[in-house]
Order: C-alpha cells, then structure tokens, then sequence
C-alpha cells in the first residue's frame, strides 16, 4: 500500500511520477533580521498546512476510491462522516498532512464528492468535530500506511532538529529537515505549532549554548576588538567599511583588501580557535556571518556581548577567507593579464621583424654581386671583403636574414621575455605585494618549488631582489632566456625569475598542487573531507538514502543498469526502430552518428498574431493582479516590514535595471523622482525579495493548465540549464572582459534553471568560470515549486562529477554533447561480428567506475 502514496508534501504527480520536497528555504534565502519566522504570515508555511486547491480533474482523481478503500467507507453511518473520510483520504494523498480547516475551506470539494457519492443527501454546512475528525484520519492513517505523530516521535524528532540545526541554524532549513525526516519515517505531519515547537527549541538550545560558550572563550584582543567596537559612545563604524568588498581588481581596490587583510591579520587565528571550540559548522559560520550583513552596528549593540559576538566572529572568518580569495585571483589575474600581454607584445614584434627582413632579404642580391666582382680579386683581403658586405648587410642581420630565407621560425620567447623586461616596474607593483601577502601550500610531492617560495619571500624582504635561485625549477628550454647574456658566466637574471616563479605558482594552482591558507575558493581537498568518526552520524542527518547504499552496491547496480540500456539500444537500432542513429558499414568498421534531418523552417505561430502589443510595465501589471508578487517586496526593516512600497516605484526600479538603463535614466524618462527610486530600490529590493516574488510568478505559472502541454518527456519534467551574457554597468568582482560578448566592456554570465518555459532559479557567475561548477547549485537551491527530474546542459554544463552528484539526489542527468560522436567513441564501441547483430559495449571496462 506504501507505493500508492509517496509522502512528499508536494501534489502527487497522476503520471505516478515521485515528486521531490518542495523546500521552503535555500542556502542563500535567510531572515532578514531574525532567525525566527512568523508562520502566520508566510505564504510557503500555508500552502503546506492549508487544503489543496483541487481544479475538476483532480478531483476526480484525487476522491476516487479503490475496492479497500470503498469498504473502509461502509463503516460509517452518518453520512458526513463519510463525506469527510473520501475528503480527508483524497486530501491526505496529495499531501500527507494532518489539515485544519473551516467548512468554507473546503465547501468546492465537499459539494463534488455529495454530488459524485451521495447525490440524495443534503450537506451538511458545519465543521467537523475533533473526535470524528480524530477516528477518521486513524482510517486513513491504516490505508496508507502512516502513523500518527506521537511523544515518543517528537522526542526522535527533536534529536533530528539538533542534527540539523548543527548543520545550518536557520528555521526554515530546520523546519525542512523535520518535514523530510518524517516523510521518510512514514509519520503524518502534525500540526504546525508542534513541528515549530520542536524547531525553536532546538534554535533555543544550540543559541543558549553558544552564548554560554563565547562568554567563557572570548578573552584577548578579539575581545578588546569587540568591546571598542561594539561601545556605545563608538562613532567610526568600523564595520561598515569592512562589509564593502573590493569592487574590481584595480590597484586602489587591491590596496584596501591589503589593508583590511593587515587589519584582521592579528585577531583571525583566535577567531578561528574559538569556532573550532564551538564546534559551528561551515554552514552555520556562513549563516551567522550573513545575519551580520543584514544588522547595523547600533542593532549588535542591542544585544548582549555574547550573542553579537556570534555574528561578529563568524564574519571577521568568513571575511578574512573572502580576502584571501580576492587577492588570490587578483595575483592569478595580474598574471594571466601580463602573459596575454607578454604573447600579443610577441605577435607584434615577430610581424614587426619579419617585415623588416623580408626588406633585407632583397639585399642578398647585392651582397651576392660583390663576392662575384670580389672572386678574381687576389688582392683583395677578407676583412676588406666583409667590410664592404656590412656596408650593405649588417652583421647582426646575417643569421637573421638567413635563418628567415631557411624559412626558420622567429623566436616567439624571446619577445616574450624582453616584454616582462621592458615592464619591469609595472609588475613588480602589481603582483610582488600580492606574493608577499598570500600564504602559498604546494603539495608535498613538490617541494623544490615549496622552498623556493619561502626563500623568495624572505630574499625580497630583506633585499628586494631574489638571491638563492634553484636553477632545477626552470626548464632547460627557458633557461636561456632568463639569464643576463652581458656578462662573461651567463646568470639567471632575479627579475626574470621572479616572473618565473610567479607563472609556476600559476600552474600549481591550475593543477590543484598549490592552494592557499585561510580561502575559500582555493581551500586543499582534505578541508573538505570528512572524519570516518563523523560519517555514519552526518549520513544519517542528511536523509539521503543513496549515502547508505556502498560503493559496491552502487557500482554493481548501475553496471547492471547500463548494461541492459545497451542491450536494448543496440536491440532497438539493429531492429531499425531508432530513427535517429544511423551507422554505415561502407569501409567494413561501423561509424555512428546523429542523423540529420533537414531544418524546419522557423515561423511564428499565427495565433500571436491576433494579440494587440502591449507595454512591459502593463505587463507586470496584469501579472501582479493574477500572482500578487508585489507583495513579497517586504521592508529590510522588521519594524517597516508592514509598509506597502509604491507600485510605480517598485516596477520602476524592476525596468531600470532589469533593461541596464539604470535608475537615473528612468527617472528622466518618467514620472518618478530619483530620490524616491533609490530609496525604494535600498529597502525593498535585495536578493530574498526578488527571488520570493520570481518563484510566485513561477508557482503561478505552473499551476496553469497549459503548463502540462509543454512537458516533452513522459518519465517526468525535463529542464535545461543554460547561460546568458549580460554587459554590466558597475564595476565587480564577476566582471570580466570578454570581447566576444562584451566588446571593450566587461560582463557577467546569468545561469537560469528553465522548466516548461519557466525560468525557475538563476544564478550571476563569472564570464569565464566555467558553467558545469554550477549545475548543483541551481538545482539544489531552487526554492520554487517547479522541480525537474531530468536536467540538461549543453557541453559547457557537463564533466563528469555533475553525474555522480545528480544521481545521488534522485536527479537524471542528460547533457547535450556538442560533439555527440566523439563522446560516444570514446565510452563505447561497437562490435560487428559475423555471427552476432551490431552490439554497444564499453570500450574499457572500469568506466562505469573510473568516469562515473
């Protein structure tokens, strides 16, 4: 019975597809001022303890009942009862919630099932008493299968809330753990004031904890830093110039990172130590560290010393990290920046040089001429002979031109190094600081280069100059072009290798063999690893069933799996019954590949045209009466968080930015003041807002009945992620130069997670990270209800861990290869016997493990 009702509270997919949680919180969605939330208000906590909204169809879906099913109902007598039973089971289907509800709530479900069941009986127009209320659901807790949440529940319930507050100490997150630990223990939600009971005793407790805990640890000069911030005659707000990061990678922007970097520097490592002594996870130091963000220092002086030092620590670690981070990619691209230039100012003087020879190679002819005039000249001696070739052709010209008649190549390093030369000073300001700054580990294996850095370092402190150079880090092939050709021994020049060392480090960190202390982006594999001690606890709170299964189990299971796919493909081609592989066997090896059909022309469909063209702003408009998501632009403020914003402000602000005009040039061009627009712009729109109404919209949108005619794939919803270049107008730490997209300008790239047209999470990377880092991320953090069971990317989207990752949490994932065939080659071959049919195998044997 347990396969008919999946307990998710989510509607039951009548395709008998499993639907996923719906979360009601991401990893970036938190409170603006406190962790606790008023339910009350929330829009997300009432669509999963109010009744569903059912259309005609699911109704007649939902209220039909079975032979089991039919037989429970005879055990009622009064007829309301009954009516109910068939109400609370269809409800319960959809959702396995325990529901209260007024007769007005459901009188459109209740008139359906008289109708359908009890045509000759009046209804019955009063609520449902609680003891018939309570026999009924025990029915339909023994047709499905659930049980009645108890004390003994509440009190397991309750050690799965501490689990997860340790993780991340955020309501919603903690109310979504609890939701999804009782789905899975097949145990019927209970009310919303218990489950909320539970969560803020266990928000109450981890919080008393800590407070107890910074009371004792907090001592020293990250005490004395706290007090003087945090007093109350303390003008200078030291940490709003702190909350500012770096706009972009300029030498003013740089030097303030290096300030504030100098400023933490003495205080970070006691930061560090306590965390470590409180045991607070990295999601939590993120979480605390983003309540912070969203206080101002007059509202930490409101609390108690303890508690404000609770956010305080966690943001100095997590700013100290962003740092590092900053600086990090601000030495690795100063030295991209200079290689690209060093590779363009070479581009420039090879032409440059080749021109110029291919005139001195006209003057051959002439040198040619006087050895010819010079040969019966017995008098004439060598020197005076070469005398007069120079006259024509220059001795350093000779090897040159006769090298470039040779049609020898011009040496490309050569310029290469002769333009780090000539920018000596250039790059010295720029990334020797940045050297000097970070705290560079390179991989055991490496230690030649390890030693190096810690010598440079010192050498460049003391003499401004590197000293001790280990001549076995350069290449032999590069040697030369780094050492001083003036003197009578050739030396490795310190300035050339300065540089060198600087593109080493470069490759270490693209290899993975160099990471840096303190980072977030560029922190080693083992911080992100964890203690066998903590696995089988941290398996067991993560409520993924997939972390129970073993790696044999998993690796057999889908080895067996693919190779039935094979099986039937190669069943389903050599049956000629897939009409979009095709093989030929012309040069008796079999070559596959798509086909290709003839493209279809492109039109827009006539029915677009009968539509009269109407404004954005009127659009938005219509949208809002229909979705009502203006009202998710709450106040920043709790104490304004009941004041309703201006409309026209509010689209305003939306069409300015959302169009790149920007809100000065839409106050010119309209009514509003500017004043008003920034205003609004400052309290009202922020990241949480706008996701909130974005997912309104999305919600909405889905529930439509025209959004089911555009599913393409019948195993379940199939979305696609993709990006979109867009040109900024600031100046940002994601900006980056792309003139393929963004001319001379710099840009970012927009990830959007699209099902059914609907774009359901997106997020802001960089031009030039690379998409397939991201896939998760959008998946996960999704908080609308438009939930995809199949994703697609294109070839930028994919590598190899997204389909480990996907499958763990119950995704299929199913990129689009640019290059479909030479994918295929190299995973699979084809066996073409004469006695056996054209049959798909792995072409090496430890795939399923080794890739996948």
């Amino acid at each position: 019975m347990k396969a008919s009702y999946y307990p998710k509270y989510h509607y039951v997919n009548r395709s008998g597809n499993i639907a996923r949680p719906t979360p009601l919180s991401a990893a970036t969605n938190m409170p603006k001022h406190s962790p606790r939330i008023d339910t009350n208000d929330n829009a997300e906590y009432r669509d999963l303890y109010d009744p569903p909204r059912f259309n005609d169809n699911d109704r007649n879906y939902f209220f039909n009942l079975n032979d089991l099913e039919l037989s429970k109902l005879k055990q009622f007598r009064i007829v309301q009862n009954k009516a109910h039973f068939i109400l609370l089971l269809g409800y319960f289907k959809a959702k396995p919630v325990t529901l209260t509800f007024t007769w007005g709530m459901v009188k459109n479900d209740l008139t359906h099932i008289y109708a359908c069941y009890f045509p000759k009986a009046r209804l019955v127009r009063k609520n449902l008493n609680k003891d018939a209320k309570s026999n009924i659901y025990q029915k339909v807790f023994s047709l499905t299968g659930f049980q009645r949440f108890s004390d003994q529940h509440q009190q397991k319930l309750l050690k799965q809330a501490d689990l997860a507050v340790a993780i991340r100490a955020d309501n919603k997150t903690v109310f979504d753990e609890c939701v999804t630990y009782l789905n899975q223990q097949w145990i019927a939600l209970p009310a919303l004031s218990r489950i909320q009971s539970v969560v803020n005793q266990a928000l109450n407790k981890e919080e008393e904890r800590l407070v107890t805990l910074f009371h004792k640890q907090l001592k020293g000069k990250i005490k004395d830093y706290i007090t003087t911030l945090l007093a109350p005659h303390q003008t200078t707000d030291e940490f709003r110039t702190l909350r500012s990061q770096a706009k972009d990678f300029t030498f003013g922007e740089i030097s303030r990172e290096l300030q504030d970097k100098q400023k933490l520097e003495p205080i970070f490592l006691q930061a560090k130590t306590i965390l470590e002594q409180a045991h607070i996870s990295e999601g939590n130091i993120r979480f605390y560290s983003d309540m912070f963000q969203n206080y101002r220092t007059s509202q930490l002086k409101q609390f108690t010393p303890a508690k404000a030092s609770i956010y305080i620590v966690s943001f100095l670690c997590q700013r100290y990290g962003h740092i590092n981070d900053n600086l990090t990619n601000g030495f690795y691209r100063g030295i991209r920046k200079y290689e690209q230039s060093a590779s363009q100012y070479s581009d420039t003087q090879i032409a440059k040089e080749a021109n110029r020879l291919s005139k001195q190679i006209k003057k051959v002819s002439d040198v040619l001429h006087v050895l010819a005039n010079s040969a019966n000249d017995e008098t004439m001696l060598a020197k005076a002979l070469l005398k007069n070739i120079y006259k024509i052709l220059p001795q350093s010209d000779l090897a040159s031109v006769a090298d470039f008649m040779a049609k020898v190549e011009l040496d490309k390093k050569q310029f290469i190094w002769q333009y780090y030369r000539q920018n000596k000073v250039t790059i010295r300001r720029n990334l020797r600081r940045l050297f000097l700054t970070l705290e560079f580990e390179i991989d055991k294996a490496h230690f030649e280069l390890a030693n190096q850095i810690i010598l440079a370092k010192q050498e460049l402190r003391q003499c401004g100059e590197i000293k001790t150079i280990d001549e076995d880090l350069i290449r032999p092939s590069d040697l030369p072009y780094i050492q001083n050709d003036d003197l009578d021994v050739p030396t490795v020049d310190p300035f050339l290798f300065e540089c060198y060392l600087y593109r080493k480090i470069l490759q270490a960190l693209d290899n993975d063999i160099c990471y840096i202390h303190h980072s977030h982006q560029y922190r080693p594999l083992d911080d992100y690893l964890i203690n066998k001690v903590d696995q089988k606890q941290l398996s067991s709170s993560m409520s993924l069933p997939m972390l129970n299964v073993t790696i044999s189990e998993l690796s057999a299971g889908l080895k067996e799996l693919l190779e039935e796919q094979m099986k039937n493909t190669s069943k389903r081609i050599n049956q000629g019954a897939n009409d979009y592989v095709i093989y030929s066997d012309q040069t008796n090896t079999i070559k596959w590949s798509l086909s290709v059909k003839n493209p279809v022309p492109t039109v827009n469909n006539r029915v677009f045209e009968q539509f009269d063209q109407v404004g954005i702003i009127e659009l938005m408009r219509v949208v809002n009466q229909e979705t009502n998501f203006f009202d998710e632009f709450t106040h920043f403020q709790s104490k304004y968080q009941r004041t309703q914003p201006n409309l026209n402000d509010i689209l305003a602000c939306i069409l300015g930015n959302g169009t790149n005009f920007g809100l000065y040039k839409i106050a010119n061009i309209s009514d509003r003041s500017f004043n008003d627009l920034r205003a609004t712009q400052a309290n009202y729109l922020r990241l949480e807002t706008l996701r909130a109404a974005n997912d309104v919209i999305s919600n909405k949108t889905a529930s439509l009945p025209i959004f089911e005619y555009y599913q393409i794939d019948e195993r379940g919803q199939h979305g696609s992620i993709d990006g979109q270049k867009f040109e900024c107008r600031f100046s940002s730490l994601m900006a980056r130069y792309s003139p393929k997209y963004f001319g001379q300008e710099k840009g970012v790239s927009a990830m959007t997670l699209v099902l059914n047209h609907i774009p359901a999470n997106s997020k802001i990377i960089s031009a030039d990270d690379h998409e397939s880092h991201h896939i998760f991320d959008l998946l996960y953090n999704n908080t609308s209800e438009v939930k995809p069971d199949i994703l697609s990317t294109d070839t930028h989207g994919a590598n190899r861990y997204n389909f480990a990752i996907l499958h763990f949490f119950g995704y299929q994932f199913a990129p689009r290869y640019k290059t479909f065939k030479d994918h295929f080659e190299k995973m699979f071959q084809v066996e073409n016997a004469e006695d056996i049919e054209q049959l798909i195998s792995l072409r090496n044997k430890h795939e399923t493990t080794s890739r996948y």
